[in-house]
């Protein structure tokens, strides 16, 4: 056999211990059963074949990855409690915990986790919620008796998780709490971190850690490497827990955890939470302090193990977005799109958007983009203007062409810049397209709109499709601070990506002006176009952050899609990979704990060898 078989064969093998890694600690076999058929539905089979050598590649990566950066031994800890305690840092923290009929192991272990805090300004708050299982109240006392840091009432009639909750928090006296499982576990340096951002970010009053899940066997496994706090991810999809941790009297404030919202009772309080204390009060700690445990009927395996936290997450977003005065419905999770989707109403009366197609010297793909818009743009309320000045060589023929086009069409002015558009109407909102685009859905404007049209945000752009239905960009994270690269490039259509983020509307850094909106105030207000070249999105970057800095967010709705006659690899992104992890912008939308590929692959979403971050930062 060849060298080459050889290592093909090895390749396959690894690929193969790593899928039944991932199928062990996810569950067991049958529910990796269940989740790969629900992959098929949604992704195909080459989606799902590719997803699944994606996981089975990081089953194999993520301990190494852990043993080389996420492991802190005794020596690590001890020096770790001693900057803490020479810091001032003892800001007590109260674990809050509500138990019913816990295995025993599970019960202990959790328990364990705490005691092994290098942390050691904690109390264990723990509600028994009328357990019937005998080890439960004998373990508890065990442990009450040993540590008087251990707190625990005993509820007389069961209630379920809110009330059970409740009563945990009555015993807390911290001034902040962090929510823990009863069968879950926290690594020993999890308070020490929260205490030390508590004490970094004084104005702050909720906490979200990074995440990853431990099997029944203790392996842990698929780590969730979050963007900082982000108000419209936070709507489909709960990346708050785990570890949250929230100040105690903003929970007192907003009633604790309500009843009726049982499976959904998390991500109910946060809403709350948020609502009260405002988006600029949470700080998200890029660090995985919370093992969350995998076992078959629980939602750390597939939420379809509870529908009924189903139900409770729509009616919880619902109620927050009725308080908000926000015009939109939920969508609840489907088979095809297996998140809470928010679907944004348009005003009354939706504003005008002049669409400003430019002309880069391709007649045949400047033809074909103006007649898709003009044929398949559901929304109505549009002008369209070509933008065709020197730079795309505009000569006595290429005017003549022109010409006959606007008017075969019917529907486009022909101007030499953007200023000399952008200026002069008075549109209230500007949509640029790129002419290689080509529209066949026809409600891509009316997704971009819906966003647009919403308070604080800025630019917002759509999925930018290639024609063999894999993304050429959409949204786009920084690697310095005037170029990117895209997100999930090269990812099928689809696909949902790295938890979800392919599929979900999301706040990000930049998004791609091939196909993107913006208010005509914001983008003069903004400065407009630099004169930059737009090598690794330069043109793009340059825009997106200065319309950040006026306080405005970037949007990426990736169910505005549109197709786009490009590859990839035109666009160039070399001198951005040539600057050393520490030289890398940082991008909020972006975990540190995450690399940054090369021009193919740009975001991946897989493991940073180094991470971007100290080990307690």
């Amino acid at each position: 056999m060849s060298k080459k078989a050889e290592s093909r064969l090895a390749q396959a093998g690894q690929r193969f211990h790593g899928a039944l890694t991932k199928m062990r600690d996810a569950g067991g076999m049958m529910s990796a059963a269940r989740a790969t058929v629900r992959l098929i539905r949604r992704e195909g089979l080459r989606g799902a074949a590719r997803r699944i050598g994606g996981v089975s590649q990081e089953a194999g990566r993520y301990p190494k990855w852990i043993g080389a950066y996420d492991s802190p031994d005794d020596a690590a800890l001890s020096t770790f409690r001693r900057q803490l305690e020479e810091g001032g840092i003892d800001t007590l923290i109260s674990v809050v915990v509500p138990v019913f009929n816990t295995p025993e192991r599970y019960l202990r272990e959790m328990i364990e986790s705490v005691l092994r805090q290098a942390y050691p300004h904690w109390e264990l708050c723990i509600a028994d919620d009328a357990s019937t299982a005998p080890h439960v109240r004998a373990v508890l006392c065990e442990y009450a008796l040993r540590d008087a840091r251990i707190r625990i009432i005993y509820r007389a009639v069961n209630g379920h998780i809110s009330e059970a909750s409740n009563s945990a928090l009555e015993l807390a006296r911290g001034p902040f709490v962090a929510l823990l499982d009863h069968d879950d576990v926290l690594p020993p340096h999890a308070l020490g971190v929260v205490a030390k951002y508590i004490h970094a970010h004084p104005a702050a009053r909720l906490f979200y850690s990074d995440e990853d899940k431990l099997s029944e066997e203790g392996h842990r496994h698929t780590p969730h490497f979050k963007p900082d706090w982000d108000p419209e991810l936070i709507l489909q999809h709960n990346a708050f827990s785990h570890l949250g941790v929230y100040e105690t009297q903003l929970m007192r404030d907003v009633g604790g955890f309500r009843q009726g919202l049982e499976g959904s009772q998390d991500h109910d309080l946060l809403l709350r939470c948020v609502r009260l204390a405002g988006d600029a009060a949470v700080v998200h700690i890029p660090h995985v302090l919370y093992h969350w445990r995998t076992i078959e009927g629980s939602t750390a395996v597939s939420v379809e193990e509870k529908p009924y936290a189903v139900m409770a997450t729509v009616r919880a977003i619902s109620d927050h977005l009725r308080e908000t005065d926000t015009n939109a419905t939920v969508v609840a999770p489907q088979a095809e799109f297996p998140f809470v989707r928010i679907d944004y109403g348009l005003p009354a009366v939706p504003p005008t958007v002049h669409i400003l197609i430019a002309h880069g010297g391709d007649m045949d793909a400047l033809r074909r983009c103006v007649t898709s818009i003009v044929s398949r743009t559901r929304y109505a309320n549009r002008r369209l203007s070509i933008v065709a000045g020197v730079a795309c060589g505009l000569n006595a023929d290429t005017q003549e062409a022109l010409t006959q086009l606007v008017a075969s069409l019917k529907c486009a002015s022909i101007v030499e810049s953007i200023d000399d558009i952008v200026n002069r109407v008075d549109d209230a909102y500007i949509c640029f397209v790129d002419e290689r685009v080509e529209v066949t859905d026809p409600s891509w404007l009316h997704e971009l709109m819906k966003l647009a049209c919403r308070e604080n945000v800025g630019v917002v752009g759509a999925s930018l499709w290639q024609p063999d239905e894999n993304l050429y960009a959409g949204g786009l994270v920084l690697v310095s601070q005037d170029g990117g690269v895209p997100i999930h490039a090269g990812i099928t259509r689809r696909g949902a990506g790295y938890f979800g983020r392919a599929m979900l509307t999301q706040t990000v850094s930049a998004v791609s002006l091939s196909c993107a909106v913006i208010s005509r105030s914001d983008f003069i207000a903004a400065g407009g176009f630099d004169r930059t070249s737009n090598e690794n999105f330069s043109r793009d970057v340059s825009l997106c952050r200065r319309v950040a800095q006026r306080g405005l967010r970037n949007v990426f709705v990736p169910r505005a899609g549109v197709t786009i006659h490009a590859h990839l690899a035109a666009r160039g992104h070399g001198p951005a990979f040539e600057r050393s992890p520490a030289e890398l912008a940082n991008d909020r939308g972006y975990n540190p704990n995450l690399a940054l590929g090369g021009p193919a692959s740009g975001a991946t979403f897989g493991l940073a060898f180094p991470p971007r971050i100290g080990r307690f930062e």
